[in-house]
């Protein structure tokens, strides 16, 4: 049995069955992980307010044979959108770990041009994945391709990081 404890940012939070949920946490030591927990969502649950998406929490997890979080304690809320935790979360991938992008969203905003290229995908060197233009605008969720203005047009709102403002 290990337990691991550290600080977490909340990206999002999956029911499982009646009471339990899955939550998905970024933290500096382990990267992107998901954890277990039980009764989470009974009215009365001790965890519940600190789970909140959004939240820096301080978190004791246990690994038996999988994670299940056990204490957390809200450090502090975010000022990020859901969508941008949503997409921080459809970007990360589990146990890579990347301080330095731990330190990047310490920060008040979010800057996706440096994120993106933390996590490899620099749009200085980017080019439109359709059209093969260099003027791109927006990063799809779906295919982790760049796109340019006019190509971009049939990605849904929900799969889009716009890198600068155009009207689409």
């Amino acid at each position: 049995m290990r337990e691991l404890v550290g600080q977490g940012l909340v990206l999002r939070r999956d029911s499982l069955g009646e009471f339990d949920e899955r939550i998905t946490l970024f933290t500096e030591e382990w990267g992107k992980v998901k954890a277990k927990t039980i009764s989470s969502r009974k009215p009365l649950s001790k965890l519940s307010p600190h789970l909140e998406i959004g939240n820096v929490i301080r978190m004791r997890c246990v690994e038996k044979h999988d994670l299940q979080l056990v204490d957390a304690l809200k450090v502090r809320a975010t000022e990020y959108s859901l969508f941008d935790l949503y997409a921080l979360d459809r970007l990360l991938f589990e146990d890579e770990i990347d301080g330095e992008l731990w330190d990047d969203l310490s920060g008040e905003t979010l800057s996706w041009e440096l994120i993106l290229s933390r996590l490899g995908w620099d749009s200085r060197y980017a080019i439109c994945a359709e059209c093969n233009q260099k003027n791109v605008v927006m990063f799809d969720l779906r295919t982790h391709t760049y796109l340019c203005g006019r190509c971009s047009g049939y990605v849904k709102r929900e799969d889009r990081l716009l890198l600068k403002e155009v009207n689409l």
